[in-house]
């Protein structure tokens, strides 16, 4: 592991990141996950990853984020893993940089420092979910499918769940755990689907407006964990388990 330096501290201090950061010494709480460093290790419990053995496994974190899940990954001995999400840095847009919320040019900075000081040999894939050629594509980078994937936090927004999970089934060689909150009783007039409103067409989360659910740029699948496993079990993944992890549900599905 590389030595952090006060500058690159400076940086990872200021960034503002969805996911906490730990490195050497150096802790921040996320803008999402928020509990102080004694409590960090709740954030992977409530991923769905706590006790799960990836040692000498391949493991691919679908909507990754910084890495945090990834790194967790490769601490524990995963043979290869892969980071993958639907964000990539967006060269010559003309957009003056976003230092001031978690946003994706925020969320790739960051992963690349953490995967240089830690020597990391974590994989990202720029890839969205939804696209056609998600599973080529994870396959040519994995060589195969991977042992154990992980989706937090994506399937919720995906214009549709079914082909999402389909593409996550198709990729899944063991076992994928999905992380899903239940957002029914904060959408105030009962929708299945809250749409986006006023989004521009760029695929483009705007994270500062994420917390206002039913409300602009915020699109979300308001569903019961029931509605989530008939999906999972339609798609073809067996055995569906699911645990409460406050307002999420994870979600354990074998193939």
């Amino acid at each position: 592991m590389l030595t952090i330096d006060s500058t690159l501290r400076d940086l990872l201090t200021h960034v503002p990141t969805y996911q906490p950061v730990s490195i050497e010494g150096f802790y921040k709480a996320g803008w999402w996950v928020t509990w102080p460093e004694p409590e960090q290790t709740r954030y992977i419990d409530d991923l769905g990853l706590g006790g799960v053995d990836l040692s000498e496994k391949s493991f691919m974190d679908v909507g990754c984020a910084e890495g945090y899940a990834c790194f967790h990954a490769e601490r524990q001995g995963a043979r290869l893993v892969i980071g993958c999400d639907g964000h990539g840095w967006k060269y010559g847009s003309g957009a003056p940089y976003p230092w001031n919320a978690p946003n994706a040019q925020n969320m790739i900075l960051v992963f690349e420092v953490l995967k240089l000081l830690q020597r990391s040999r974590v994989i990202r894939l720029v890839q969205d979910l939804e696209s056609p050629d998600f599973v080529d594509s994870v396959e040519r980078v994995a060589g195969g499918r991977l042992d154990v994937v992980l989706c937090a936090g994506v399937l919720y927004h995906a214009y549709n769940p079914v082909l999402a999970l389909r593409h996550l089934r198709l990729v899944t060689a063991e076992r994928a755990i999905v992380n899903i909150p239940d957002f029914r009783e904060l959408q105030a007039d009962g929708r299945g689907f809250t749409p986006y409103d006023n989004r521009p067409a760029a695929n483009d989360f705007n994270y500062t407006s994420v917390l206002r659910y039913g409300s602009a740029n915020n699109r979300l699948w308001n569903l019961s964990p029931d509605d989530w496993a008939s999906m999972m079990e339609f798609v073809g993944f067996r055995n569906v388990s699911r645990s409460q992890r406050g307002i999420a549900t994870v979600y354990e599905c074998e193939v």
